[in-house]
């Protein structure tokens, strides 16, 4: 135990922030970063700051996360759709045909919910637990992608050279996309699970033929992997693996287009911030540019024109959702 440790003292030292970082052996690196360290600050990602030297990456994220937008569900007043959902997710008994018809008969409507505003219908319920959840949720793509990626892409070094992606399998991010989910669940696991936390791993290592993690067994392929959707997550798992092989493979961190590759992935540079997007239908994947890269301040915009472009609401409504985002806000340190 001793000698063990004191081989960690060597390889470890703390920055002027106490924080440990190991020491890289490569001289290309002025440190690495100790396993457990999470990255996200200034300091970590600041070319100018002297404490990273700039490589090609690739960055990104899952669409939602069921965990981060918990307080939506709740003071939306979805907790009981949220409840029915999760019941129906583990084998409790499917009472209702459809998503729409649960929410019509266990979302109390036209009564205050947690949060403050009114529901009067099921689109009214959809609309602003989207709004609320998107509050919640956007937040981490802003610290924990988007930012990072400004940061990274500020280096003179890695211009073109910076990719970022979203997993959006799973989730309602794109409605025009049928991502083929069991009829059974159809709504109902994109509100409670949707593109979780890690669900891209699925896509970027194929795990639609070997079995996977526990967590993953448990939760994805337990719940929506089946026959009928299998050509569509297959051909998504192939082709994300051409990107990675294209970027790994690559001279100079660049992706080239291959004819593997249905659209190229442009890089995210500080001239236009963008990412990739996948997705699938039953039948086949979906790639897609997009360029909603947020910010704290578009952020604040775009959640308050959803909301004043809300048919059903009153001003009440309105200025209440407003005021509840603030605080959700405040949690990623945006709206200081």
């Amino acid at each position: 135990m001793r000698k063990g440790f004191r081989k960690t003292t060597r390889i470890c030292r703390l920055l002027n922030d106490g924080t440990p970082h190991r020491a890289s052996r490569s001289a290309l690196y002025h440190w690495g970063f100790s396993d457990g360290h999470v990255v996200g600050s200034a300091i970590d990602w600041d070319y100018r700051s002297g404490n990273y030297f700039p490589k090609p990456m690739i960055i990104g994220a899952t669409e939602a996360d069921m965990y981060a937008n918990y307080p939506a569900q709740e003071e939306s007043g979805g907790i009981e759709i949220y409840n029915y959902a999760y019941g129906i997710l583990y084998g409790g008994e499917i009472v209702y045909d459809s998503f729409d018809d649960a929410v019509e008969a266990l979302v109390p409507m036209n009564e205050l919910t947690p949060g403050g505003w009114r529901n009067y219908n099921v689109a009214d319920f959809k609309a602003k637990y989207d709004i609320a959840s998107d509050a919640c949720l956007r937040g981490y793509d802003i610290i924990g992608v988007h930012n990072p990626a400004r940061w990274a892409a500020a280096a003179p070094e890695l211009n073109g050279k910076v990719y970022v992606y979203r997993q959006d399998w799973g989730s309602y991010a794109d409605t025009y996309v049928d991502n083929g989910m069991p009829a059974e669940y159809e709504g109902f696991f994109q509100f409670i699970i949707g593109a979780d936390h890690s669900s891209d791993l699925w896509a970027m290592l194929d795990w639609n033929d070997i079995k996977g993690p526990g967590w993953f067994e448990e939760w994805t392929r337990y719940f929506v992997f089946v026959e009928s959707n299998y050509a569509g997550r297959k051909d998504l798992a192939d082709k994300v693996a051409a990107y990675l092989r294209a970027f790994l493979h690559s001279a100079d961190g660049t992706i080239i287009k291959t004819g593997d590759m249905p659209i190229a992935w442009a890089p995210w540079t500080a001239a236009s911030e963008q990412f990739i997007t996948w997705n699938a239908t039953a039948q086949k994947a979906v790639f897609e540019m997009n360029n909603r890269a947020f910010t704290a301040d578009f952020l604040r915009m775009y959640l308050y024109e959803r909301i004043d472009a809300l048919p059903e609401a009153t001003a009440e409504d309105k200025a209440t959702l407003k005021a509840w985002i603030e605080p959700q806000l405040a949690v990623f340190g945006l709206n200081d």
